[in-house]
């Protein structure tokens, strides 16, 4: 599988560029590619990739750390979970969900890691946004097209830095065309 991530720069300094280089920290995830220079104002798409192959069934977490010479936030990290199943081929017919829909996470209360599943009954924009309760955006979990199916999400109580976060009541906002939902979950410590 794989999925964008798009690097931007804004600042006029250092020559007008901001020199880039992404490592994984997992065999599993790359980049492509993994170094680059991105001119002020501009913005550079990255592809990143995941691959399952000889992976044994669970749940794998890795990172992306970015380093940069920008001298305010030279180094930050994206962290990354895979979760591999013994899934390999299809039983009988599938239906597709009939509606939009987001479940409560579960478990709830929860600590470390949530799940949170959704359905979609037509190809579509997905958008999956972790808030505090200030409002204040914590983790994108899911952001982009998605096909027609079921899914799942996992929160790992980290922020899109990587960093863990306190406890306390957050909310996810899920949006996919005109269906918009934002439901309540907890994090205990």
């Amino acid at each position: 599988a794989s999925d964008g991530l798009e690097v931007v720069f804004n600042a006029p300094y250092l020559e007008n560029n901001l020199a880039v280089r992404i490592a994984a920290d997992a065999a599993w995830l790359s980049t492509n590619p993994t170094f680059g220079v991105v001119p002020a104002g501009g913005s550079v798409d990255v592809q990143v990739i995941a691959d399952a192959t000889g992976l044994a069934v669970g749940s794998y977490n890795g990172r992306l750390n970015i380093s940069s010479n920008d001298p305010v936030n030279p180094e930050m990290a994206v962290a990354f979970t895979l979760i591999v199943d013994d899934q390999v081929g299809i039983d009988g017919p599938q239906t597709l969900p009939s509606t939009i829909a987001v479940a409560q996470n579960y478990p709830n209360p929860f600590n470390p890691t949530t799940t949170i599943a959704y359905e979609l009954p037509r190809a579509g924009e997905v958008s999956l946004v972790i808030y505090n309760v200030l409002g204040q955006v914590v983790r994108t979990l899911v952001s982009g097209q998605h096909g027609a199916g079921r899914f799942q999400a996992i929160w790992d109580a980290r922020n899109d830095l990587g960093e863990r976060v306190g406890s306390g009541i957050y909310l996810y906002r899920f949006d996919s065309g005109d269906y918009h939902e934002i439901r309540k979950m907890i994090l205990l410590k």
